[in-house]
Formats: structure tokens, C-alpha cells, sequence
């Protein structure tokens, strides 16, 4: 649990009270390496959260009472994005279908975990690396120019000069953000096509 106090000298005595109520009317055991007196504050982690004053006004006036907020620990949220690069290694383990299915269980956990702590800036930033990390590996999976513009041409009437003149490249990550790319796989398509993100699931913690 956190108890929060209005000051360091309250949270000391409280301290005292709860450890004496526990180890002597509970007869439990209080793990003084876990139990610290700290401020709450960005850097403080507790199950993965930390606290924040940073929320929008609406948040705020849903709980008026409140001065601090929970916020996904920044460590939680490097630890989510390194994992999610091993998930969408371009060279899609297993196949399309089942990197989507690991996507998909993945977020879907990790957001329902944190349902409203998330950062939206940090979310938002986040999901325009996921797309790429999805337009990168999609297109190392359609490796002959020959498949790469049957897969254009299902979502994109007209190929132009242009157009055809990228499906020989092979420099995959310059290639997920370009615009031959964004006009093959919008947002929008790859959504309808069954690829998530955290925006899928998560409510923000600045909604």
C-alpha cells in the first residue's frame, strides 16, 4: 500500500503506528527494505506507478480532492518499449498473423494494468513507433519488388513512376516513413487490417 502524509514528520509517526499494528496485533512481518518514507513525485515507483501533478483540468475536476496522480514509472514504459522491438523484429518470428496476436495480448495486458496512468504525449509518440515498427517489418516480409506491389496495388488504385520506382529498396526503416509507405498503410488501414497500439486500449492519464 502507499499511505500519503502532509508531511516527512507525519509520515514517520504514521509509519511507527501501522508497523506496531501489524507486527503486533497482525502478528506479521513489516519488510523495512521495502517500506521507505519517500515524496511522491515522477522518479518515486510503486507496482510500476509513480505520481504526478501534471493532468489536465478535466482529470483534476473529476477528483477534486486529489493532488497526486498516478503515472506509469518511466521504467515501466522503456521496459514495454524494448519488448515491443523484439515483438515487431522485422523479421516477424512465427509469421504476420502471430506477431499481431503477441502485439495484440501485450498491449491489451499492459493497458488494462495501467488504465489511466498512461502519459497521452508519451502514448502518442509511442504508437507513431509502433506503426513504423509495423510498416518496417511488412515490408521486409514482402521482400520481391514483384509482392510489394501486389500488396500496394489491394490498397492503392494507381501506381505511379514513382511509386514503383521504391519497391526495390532495401533500407527498411527509412522505408517505413516514407510516403510511398504512409499512402500504402495509413493509420487507418492498419488498423483494419487487425495491427493495434496503445491507443487501441489505454485511457490516458491526461484524459
Amino acid at each position: 500500500m502507499v499511505i500519503f502524509c502532509g508531511s516527512e514528520k507525519a509520515a514517520e509517526r504514521i509509519l511507527a503506528n501501522v508497523t506496531s499494528f501489524i507486527e503486533k496485533k497482525l502478528f506479521l512481518k513489516v519488510n523495512t527494505d521495502k517500506t521507505k518514507i519517500l515524496h511522491a513525485c515522477e522518479e518515486t515507483q510503486f507496482l510500476g506507478f509513480a505520481f504526478t501533478t501534471r493532468v489536465s483540468a478535466k482529470r483534476r475536476k473529476e477528483h477534486p480532492t486529489w493532488k497526486f496522480f498516478p503515472i506509469v514509472h518511466k521504467k515501466k514504459r522503456l521496459k514495454l518499449v524494448e519488448s515491443l522491438r523484439t515483438t515487431l523484429d522485422r523479421r516477424a518470428k512465427g509469421g504476420i498473423d502471430v506477431v499481431k496476436r503477441r502485439l495484440l495480448l501485450k498491449l491489451r495486458g499492459w493497458c488494462n494494468y495501467f488504465e489511466g496512468a498512461i502519459p497521452r504525449s508519451w502514448m502518442e509518440d509511442t504508437d507513431a513507433w509502433i506503426r513504423r515498427r509495423v510498416r518496417q517489418l511488412l515490408w521486409k516480409q514482402w521482400k520481391k519488388p514483384s509482392k510489394r506491389k501486389e500488396e500496394y496495388t489491394k490498397r492503392v488504385k494507381y501506381v505511379s513512376i514513382m511509386d514503383a520506382d521504391g519497391f526495390s529498396t532495401n533500407r527498411y526503416w527509412n522505408m517505413a516513413r516514407s510516403q510511398l509507405l504512409h499512402r500504402m498503410l495509413p493509420n487507418m488501414v492498419l488498423e483494419r487490417e487487425g495491427w493495434v497500439c496503445i491507443g487501441t486500449f489505454a485511457r490516458c492519464a491526461s484524459d
